[in-house]
């Protein structure tokens, strides 16, 4: 999922990765590993559930398992109707547990997921879904999240990471860092958590703190440091680049753009930085370094917005 840039708050909100069309299809065995590890979590939950229909903690899984799948199913196979049977699953399980030990804050996160994304449907949706049972209710949901974040034993450190991206959309930037704070200081290798960071600080128009993440991540990149190579080298590069140019350090936004479109692989980002520096360097008037990049991603990503956008810019050249 790291790979397919839906690891990200960003991916969830306005026209983010997971409401975009995919640049390139899947790769052939993505499915059969993603899924077919939820169904091996599956199957022991159900052997431990028939030993004991009351286990919680086989409870609280079956339903994360369930409430995992929605992600492929909505935002890569683009299948709305599995997406919301498998919802509806990781409901009832979660609804089994909050029946068997009312106490526990666990539930409340796919319960509370499950309000607030309900709540957020325009009304005539909300309508046919009444029909089905479910009412949801924003405030209500995030309330429920909070709390499993704060009480939950199993959900307390996914609850977070979840409450990211609702706060985000919601714009409310200080929980947000709050959280991630406390995510931080759990998982201090963990790029992911940083690269959040640097995203609530630009959204809150504090590129000087973003710029300070993203170099951090660089050093750490060009250091070896441990943890570095599972990092998506040309994601940070991309994103580094982006903050620099954003605060007029174009040379720097350069250097970076240029790393990041030399790394060898077919990860959509190396072709970003590259159509990103062609865009800096033609506003720099140095035009043959332009066309050079503009020519490489469109003959390389044709069919992508990326390529596209090169092919409409090479256009003003002639």
């Amino acid at each position: 999922m790291l790979n397919e840039g839906l690891l990200s708050t960003g991916a969830y909100v306005d026209r983010g990765e997971a409401f975009r069309k995919r640049n390139a299809p899947l790769r052939a065995d993505f499915e059969r590993e993603f899924l077919g590890t939820l169904d091996k979590a599956q199957a022991l939950t159900q052997v431990r559930l028939k030993q004991n229909p009351t286990d919680q903690e086989a409870l609280y899984w079956a339903g994360v398992a369930h409430g995992t799948r929605p992600e492929f199913y909505f935002a890569l196979a683009r299948s709305y109707r599995a997406a919301m049977h498998e919802g509806l699953q990781a409901r009832k399980y979660e609804m089994q547990l909050a029946h068997v030990n009312p106490r526990s804050a666990d539930p409340l996160l796919i319960l509370g997921i499950a309000d607030y994304a309900v709540g957020s449907l325009p009304w005539y949706v909300k309508v046919l879904l009444s029909i089905a049972g479910l009412h949801g209710d924003r405030a209500r949901g995030i309330a429920e999240m909070e709390r499993a974040s704060q009480k939950g034993h199993w959900a307390r450190e996914d609850a977070k990471f979840v409450l990211v991206a609702v706060y985000r959309r919601e714009k409310m930037y200080d929980k947000a860092l709050a959280d991630l704070q406390l995510l931080a200081q759990s998982y201090p290798r963990n790029f992911v958590v940083q690269l959040e960071t640097a995203r609530i600080h630009k959204d809150r128009d504090d590129w000087g703190s973003a710029v300070r993440v993203y170099d951090a991540l660089v050093s750490k990149l060009q250091s070896n440091e441990a943890g570095g190579s599972t990092m998506p080298a040309a994601r940070i590069l991309y994103l580094a680049g982006q903050a620099h140019e954003h605060i007029g350090e174009q040379e720097k936004a350069l250097r970076l753009y240029e790393q990041g479109g030399a790394l060898p692989g077919d990860s959509i980002d190396i072709y970003r930085a590259e159509l990103a520096a062609a865009s800096l360097y033609q506003r720099l008037g140095r035009l043959a370094e332009a066309e050079r990049n503009y020519q490489r991603v469109a003959s390389v990503v044709p069919d992508t917005e990326e390529g596209r956008a090169a092919r409409r810019a090479l256009a003003d050249f002639h």
